[in-house]
């Protein structure tokens, strides 16, 4: 919709995704431990850096998505169904646009 490739779509929000997720369910927490270390804030940090150094910007204005409409994307998202099988919380991915 906004001209973004899918693969650079899934892969500039998956430190948002992570955070949103981190503590709400222990079997998908230890999964990202193994891959990402104990710390998975720290993981996500070094995510977002690795990003960055191949050219993708993990902010979502940066790929011509405006903050106002990162809510209807994100309840898009949410509503199909990939989206219902969602283990994080609406408003911590909308946290994550908004920091």
């Amino acid at each position: 919709h906004h001209g973004v490739p899918h693969g650079i779509a899934c892969s500039f929000s998956l430190p948002m995704v992570m955070r949103a997720v981190a503590g709400c369910d222990p079997a998908c927490d230890a999964s990202l431990r193994r891959i990402f270390g104990a710390d998975l804030a720290a993981g996500a940090a070094r995510l977002e850096a690795f990003l960055r150094e191949l050219g993708i910007s993990p902010d979502a204005t940066d790929h011509g998505i405006a903050a106002r409409d990162w809510a209807r994307l994100v309840d898009d998202a949410l509503a199909g169904d990939r989206g219902r099988n969602f283990i994080g919380r609406r408003e911590a991915l909308l946290a994550e646009m908004a920091a």
